[in-house]
């Protein structure tokens, strides 16, 4: 028989910090994003419960999709154009145009109480986004100088998988996975000295996932 025992060392696990921003443009290369802020990913599940003769007899749930706010303190030139801020030429800039679907990746890291945050990461893969910006503040200049922070709300399409529900948002728990998968996976997203940062369908990585490591 197995005894329960709380609290051994290294078993206290917890996720903390946000890194790597990486957006992904119309043909599929990645672009760094630079000061990221904070991601707010947020559930959209939905729970009908059934009722007969008054009485709770069953629970209709209907799967949500990727949805999030997204703030920042600056972000890729490439973005403006997915914000509906058109550059025409030589700094003139057209708003309130089309907005265009992008992805995105961007790392959490783990930690324990061992190794603190140093345990591993979570590469988090959004495809089919749309961001919708907030509204702006440009408050007069004064002796204290803050640094606006952007903020949009992200929202996503999901994506046909064979086998599965459609979603637009798979996580590579490093910590779990085989080391060659890791290194598979960033190659692709991050790039390396033979390819370029990119962005391919998500069942290239289900691919890549269901191989024997």
């Amino acid at each position: 028989m197995t005894v329960l025992v709380w609290d051994e060392v290294g078993s206290k696990k917890f996720e903390a910090a946000l890194d790597r921003g990486v957006l992904y443009l119309e043909d599929c290369s990645g672009v760094v994003w630079n000061g990221l802020a904070s991601i707010s990913e947020k559930t959209s599940i939905n729970v009908e419960p059934v009722y007969w003769d008054g009485r709770k007899f069953n629970d209709i749930v209907t799967l949500g999709e990727y949805s999030a706010t997204l703030f920042a303190f600056t972000y890729p030139e490439e973005f403006q154009d997915y914000q509906g801020i058109l550059d025409i030429a030589n700094g003139f800039h057209l708003l309130d145009q089309r907005l265009k679907r992008f992805g995105l990746s961007y790392r959490t890291m783990i930690g324990d109480d061992v190794l603190s945050i140093n345990k591993g990461y979570k590469i988090h893969v959004v495809y089919n986004l749309m961001a919708l910006i907030s509204d702006i503040d440009h408050d007069s200049l004064s002796d204290s100088v803050e640094a606006i922070k952007f903020e949009w709300e992200l929202t996503s399409v999901p994506i046909d998988v064979a086998g599965y529900e459609p979603t637009s948002h798979f996580i590579l728990d490093t910590t779990n996975a085989p080391s060659g998968l890791v290194t598979a996976v960033e190659g692709k997203l991050y790039g390396n000295l033979t390819v370029n940062a990119s962005l391919p369908p998500l069942s290239y990585f289900l691919n890549l996932a269901t191989q024997d490591w």
